[in-house]
């Protein structure tokens, strides 16, 4: 199976999971999954996976289908340009509080 079509595959699954962000998180998983930077998913869609890479995504994908977060699956999330290691032990940085920061800098 190509690259492209694990990609499209994933993004309806978690459509059809009513997840908020079907592409981006198909993105983020494939990504990490395959060792890749989210741009190269689409320079190399092209690209066949073996089924060793299949049977990553598709445990992070199984995860992500039962309502796992990201964050957690991925064990890190960006927040106000750093990196930061997460788990199901602490709170997953929210894109809200980025505004709250900026709102305190000033």
């Amino acid at each position: 199976m190509k690259l492209k079509e694990v990609l499209d595959k994933t993004t309806n699954f978690f459509k059809d999971k009513k997840l908020e962000t079907p592409r981006l998180d198909a993105e983020l998983l494939l990504a990490a999954g395959l060792g890749l930077n989210r741009i190269d998913l689409y320079v190399k869609f092209d690209q066949p996976l073996s089924e060793n890479e299949l049977g990553t995504c598709r445990e992070y994908v199984r995860r992500r289908g039962q309502g796992e977060p990201v964050a957690y699956i991925l064990g890190n999330k960006y927040f106000y340009n750093h990196r930061f290691k997460v788990n199901q032990n602490v709170l997953i940085p929210r894109p809200e509080t980025e505004l709250i920061v900026e709102d305190a800098i000033q």
